[in-house]
């Protein structure tokens, strides 16, 4: 990971602003959170993912996919994967450029054979994507993959359905 600084005046409201090279490098788009905190004499601003909040929730469920055979299953933010099944162990924990689109998108995504998003070497035949966004701003998502072709994501649409009713009561 590279590390940049530089320095930056606060202005009269108390405003600073973050270098661009520094924003296109953490995906921070006009209107994303960030968490400020003060740390010792340090201010330390930080990327907000409000997914990351739900990983323990989001784990409970994505281990019910464990016996659905080759069905990978997890749910990230706009960068990472935060909680998966068993099978997406051998998957890269950084998500993909083509992902990060979908789910900046915004909608239900269903992709069948050659249009897959890639995941390394790793090969899929159906991916359903399912975006989470927290107050209209993109967050992450659902995905659900198989390696063989499926036709029915009703099971992850249930899924997707309580993680962003749930998100939306936090």
């Amino acid at each position: 990971m590279k590390s940049t600084s530089s320095i930056r005046r606060i202005d009269d409201l108390g405003r600073i602003v973050i270098p661009k090279e520094i924003r296109e490098s953490l995906k921070l788009l006009t209107g994303s959170s960030v968490d400020v905190k003060q740390k010792g004499k340090e201010v330390v601003i930080t990327k907000h993912s409000g997914v990351k909040n739900i990983a323990s929730i989001a784990k409970m469920c994505v281990d019910c996919f464990e016996d659905f055979g080759s069905i990978y299953v997890f749910v990230c933010d706009m960068n990472e994967i935060i909680a998966s099944n068993k099978k997406c162990r051998e998957l890269k924990k950084n998500i993909p450029v083509d992902l990060y689109k979908c789910l900046q998108n915004g909608t239900i995504i269903i992709l069948q054979d050659a249009s897959t998003i890639k995941f390394g070497e790793t090969k899929f035949a159906s991916q359903a994507i399912f975006p989470i966004s927290i107050f209209s701003e993109p967050s992450g998502g659902l995905v659900v993959m198989s390696k063989s072709y499926m036709q029915n994501f009703d099971f992850a649409k249930t899924i997707h359905k309580f993680l962003i009713n749930y998100l939306n009561l936090t």
